[in-house]
C-alpha cells in the first residue's frame, strides 16, 4: 500500500509541475500552458488530497517513532 501511495503522490507532483502526457514540462514545449480540462477546483481538490496523504504519512511516522521508543524502553 505504501508503494502505491508513494507512486500516486509522485505522479500528482509530476502533473502539478506541468509534466503531463504530451507535454515536455515547464522547461520545454508547452511552457506556460495548463493541461486542458483541469480547472482551478480540480487542482485545489488534488492539492487537498495530497495534503491529506502527507498528513496521514506524518501520523504513521509519529506512530512508528512512538512504538520504537516504547520497545526501546521495555528492553
Amino acid at each position: 500500500m505504501k508503494k502505491r501511495m508513494m507512486r500516486r503522490r509522485m505522479m500528482m507532483r509530476h502533473h502539478m509541475m506541468g509534466h503531463g502526457p504530451g507535454m515536455a514540462g515547464p522547461c520545454g514545449p508547452g511552457e506556460g500552458r495548463r493541461r486542458p480540462g483541469w480547472s482551478e477546483e480540480d487542482r485545489l481538490a488534488q492539492l487537498e488530497e495530497y495534503q491529506r496523504d502527507l498528513e496521514q504519512e506524518v501520523e504513521n511516522i509519529a506512530d512508528r517513532i512512538r512504538r520504537f521508543k516504547e520497545e526501546k524502553a521495555d528492553a
